[in-house]
């Protein structure tokens, strides 16, 4: 998509300006919601927030500020066009971004493409995804591509086509709400009494692409309290993806007063306002901001969870109060997620759901597979005391044609819900709970699809589609982050919270700043000529100024450029999320690379240069599960090398030391359940291997 045609349409309303360090948005727009709920009712007052991330907090955030009586209403703009769309007769059923996936691969398999590019692109795996990733963004464009580029017309034509085959069968993608919303909106079927708002407050109006703004002019129409919008400065991270430029030219009246002066309490603050603005100030005196740099990448995040503790038993913080960040959700936040569960750390995140490695999954697919095999005299072991016998898979096979009733009836036969909360902590227990529902769901997916006969084996391609692309889609995610685990996340599903420690993880060169990777199915090169693509492509360095305060200097080459300074925004923006102390992590060592060394990044150099405070992570005390378990496994390989080779040094072993060490690692083991018992056994197996056995599992 040109860039140059984003913000051609203006709305009626009014925009207030918040500084980028302007505060946490609830309580800077306390007197504005306070003036419209004077006017009007709490309930006839909509306030809209484009992510659906901590709509909790914020309701509670606002409420607080203005001391009303009546809850705010605050909804997601998806949320709510949803709702309205629900509202006409015979409304569509809305896809899960999983139903939309598969729906989108059956799709492909029956489309004879005429290019030859894409006759040949179509042959790779990759193909599958690359090209549903590209269709799924012009969905949320709410345009359809018109290019005179014929590969890229050729997509745009497979995409309205998908559409209409979508409508055919009764259903709609999320990212297609909106626009269908417009269109009952402007044609007048929707019916006034569903709006029911009579004044519209929009936070986060910085991130409204240009159809949103049209969903909320639509909207405003029908408020006699207008439309009132509050855009953050230098915060916008998911509208440039699609349009570059700043919102305020697209709305018809900006406030004078930007809401409040800016202030920066603390180093946090201070180094994410560097890292948005590019300015300085002077030392805050406050809070800490800390490096850590380890030699590899797990080594950084063992590093983290080590430290989580420390400040856990120093503060007495919960999980909750920590997030880890990173630049996009193609960054390793499902491996970060696995490290710190190992160390027994619980942990939450909306990009990365853990669907994939969820153990009830694995069960669930090993039943499906089992049935799908016809083989009903076999027995097969499906997961830790539970074996499928002949007469279960008869009952269960023979008593319900429903691939989702049967999916229940085992799981109500197994034990499945009771296993899961009587072996997992509470907050993995409600995640397997709801991955549980989410394969139900899928199996019921299938009982209704009309273009496929439900069968065990259709079950069992299509759970292991779902498995291989668990990660949410970065346009489409609309789920709530989990409570009590630490947040790993995206950076976009950080905005506008705040935790006391933040870690932004992985500032090295080609992560902090990366190039542009729009898409794999065209080189990068042509992607750049694209005046159609759905993302910002033919940008010139007036473009990127317009967009980033922090462009400066020349701009040689302004399409690279301009994604290079969407990652220094998107490290400003997880950065500002830290109020008491910032972590910015790193490590040297290219993984699969021979004798690779990674650079630090470019911004991080910047920030050690002008805030000569910021100090390297720097204690070598055992705080953390994943620390005792190496300090333990390292102290037992380190006293059988002492002991073997005294004799030959002719030194002298204190075994007293030893014993104390092991006498202090027991309780550790006692004092740790089925953790400890599993480190016993990985201690006994390193004794067992100095002596020369070899211990193999049975």
């Amino acid at each position: 998509m040109s860039s140059r045609i984003s913000n051609a349409q203006q709305i009626d309303g009014t925009v207030y300006k918040l500084p980028f360090l302007g505060g946490v948005p609830a309580e800077r727009i306390g007197s504005i919601y306070a003036n419209l709920v004077s006017k009007y009712e709490a309930s006839e007052v909509l306030v809209l927030k484009r992510f659906p991330t901590g709509i909790e907090t914020f309701t509670d955030r606002l409420a607080a500020v203005t001391d009303g009586v009546e809850r705010p209403r605050v909804r997601s703009v998806n949320r709510h066009a949803k709702s309205l769309l629900d509202s006409v007769p015979d409304p569509p059923t809305q896809l899960s971004d999983t139903e939309r996936g598969e729906l989108a691969y059956r799709f492909l398999l029956r489309t004879d493409w005429e290019s030859p590019y894409l006759e040949q692109a179509s042959k790779h795996d990759r193909f599958q995804t690359d090209l549903p990733r590209i269709t799924k963004v012009v969905s949320w464009r709410g345009e359809p591509i018109q290019s005179s580029h014929p590969v890229l017309d050729e997509i745009g034509t497979h995409q309205e086509a998908f559409q209409e085959w979508l409508e055919d069968l009764g259903y709609l993608e999320r990212g297609a709400v909106i626009p269908r919303v417009i269109d009952a909106l402007s044609t007048g079927r929707i019916e006034l009494s569903a709006l029911d708002v009579s004044a519209i407050l929009v936070i986060e109006f910085e991130e409204f692409a240009a159809s949103d703004r049209v969903y909320l002019d639509r909207l405003a129409t029908h408020a006699e309290g207008g439309l009132h919008c509050v855009a953050q400065t230098d915060s916008s991270i998911q509208r440039v993806w699609n349009e570059s430029g700043t919102v305020s030219e697209t709305i018809t009246e900006t406030d004078a007063d930007t809401l409040g002066g800016e202030t920066i309490p603390t180093r946090p603050k201070a180094v994410a306002n560097l890292f948005a603005t590019g300015e300085t100030v002077s030392d805050p005196d406050d809070g800490a901001v800390e490096i850590v740099h380890e030699a590899t990448f797990r080594d950084q995040v063992r590093k983290v969870a080590d430290e989580i503790e420390r400040l856990r038993e120093a503060n007495g913080w919960s999980y909750d109060e920590f997030a880890i960040g990173f630049k996009d959700a193609n960054e390793p936040i499902s491996e970060t997620v696995r490290v710190l569960q190992q160390a027994g750390i619980p942990t939450a995140s909306a990009s990365v759901s853990g669907f994939a490695d969820d153990p009830s999954v694995r069960e669930l697919r090993t039943v499906v597979q089992h049935y799908a095999s016809g083989d009903a005299e076999s027995q097969t072991h499906v997961a830790e005391g539970v074996d499928l016998d002949s007469s279960l898979v008869d009952m269960i096979t023979t008593e319900d044609d429903s691939l989702e009733r049967a999916l229940r009836r085992y799981a109500l036969e197994t034990g499945l819900k009771e296993r899961i909360a009587a072996d997992h902590d509470p907050l993995e227990a409600k995640a397997q709970f709801g991955h549980v529902l989410d394969v139900f769901g899928l199996a019921e997916f299938l009982d209704e699809l009309s273009i496929v006969e439900a069968t065990w084996s259709e079950l069992g391609t299509t759970l292991d589609r779902a498995v291989k692309n668990a990660t949410a889609e970065v346009q489409t995610a609309e789920v709530d982050v989990r409570e009590d685990g630490v947040l790993v996340d995206a950076v976009r599903v950080m905005k506008n919270a705040s935790w006391k420690a933040v870690f932004m993880l992985n500032l090295v060169e080609g992560t902090y700043p990366s190039g542009p990777n729009l898409t794999g199915l065209f080189p990068t090169t042509e992607v750049a000529s694209m005046e159609d693509f759905p993302g910002v492509t033919d940008v010139t360095a007036s473009d990127v100024r317009e967009t980033f305060s922090t462009a400066d200097g020349p701009i040689q080459d302004p399409f690279r450029r301009y994604y290079k300074e969407l990652t220094r925004r998107q490290l400003a923006v997880g950065s500002r999320a830290a109020t008491e102390r910032l972590y910015l992590g790193l490590f040297s060592e290219e993984s699969g690379e021979l004798n690779r060394q990674l650079q630090p990044s470019r911004y991080l150099i910047e920030a050690v240069e002008q805030f000569p405070w910021i100090t390297g992570l720097d204690h070598e005390a055992i705080y953390g599960q994943s620390g005792a378990i190496k300090f333990a496994l390292s102290r037992a390989d380190q006293a059988l090398a002492s002991i073997r080779g005294a004799g030959v040094r002719g030194e002298t072993i204190d075994l007293d030391e030893v014993q104390r060490d092991f006498g202090g690692i027991q309780e550790l083991i006692t004092a740790s359940g089925n953790r400890g018992k599993k480190l016993r056994e990985a201690i006994a197996a390193r004794v067992d291997f100095a002596a020369g056995e070899v211990r193999r599992n049975e």
